[in-house]
């Protein structure tokens, strides 16, 4: 009697397929990750081109606070607002084209202090001046200032000016 040929199972027969297919898949969810991860970046990257300064978003963001919203831009000007995770407290930063140096921005921010004591720090070349959460400072021709009813302390204050 002839024997029968063995049958291929479904898997075996489309083994090939199914490779491509988890090979494919497991690609397609790494890049959509690392898409998830770097979408503040490409955001600020985006509005910085569109409005004509190289701004930046900061390295360092203080615990429990998070992007919020879309990085919003217009000419010479790009605006990062973050939001507690819990609570209602928010900060933004805003990045602008500006000729002024560290004395104009020291005026400015007198002014706008009211009677709230000014602390000047400087740190790797930067020269930020913070009062009552807020803080302000000039790089490279570009204005940054951080204001907001966020309780930020000198020091996360510091490190966010100079992770920017």
């Amino acid at each position: 009697p002839a024997e029968k040929p063995a049958k291929k199972g479904f898997f075996k027969s489309r083994r090939k397929f199914f490779n491509i297919f988890a090979i494919g898949s497991v690609v397609l969810v790494l890049a959509g990750f690392l898409m998830y991860i770097n979408i503040p970046n490409l955001s600020v990257h985006l509005a910085s081109a569109r409005s004509g300064i190289d701004a930046s978003f900061p390295e360092y963001k203080p615990d429990g606070y998070s992007l919020s919203g879309p990085v919003s831009y217009s000419d010479g000007e790009v605006t990062i607002n973050f939001h507690a995770n819990t609570g209602k407290t928010k900060f933004t930063i805003k990045q602008s084209k500006s000729s002024w140096d560290s004395t104009a921005v020291k005026n400015m921010v007198i002014k706008n202090a009211d009677e709230a004591t000014v602390v000047t720090t400087e740190e790797r070349g930067l020269t930020i001046f913070t009062y009552e959460g807020n803080a302000a400072w000039v790089n490279g021709g570009i204005l940054y200032t951080i204001t907001g009813n966020a309780p930020l302390s000198n020091d996360q204050l510091r490190r966010i000016a100079t992770s920017l």
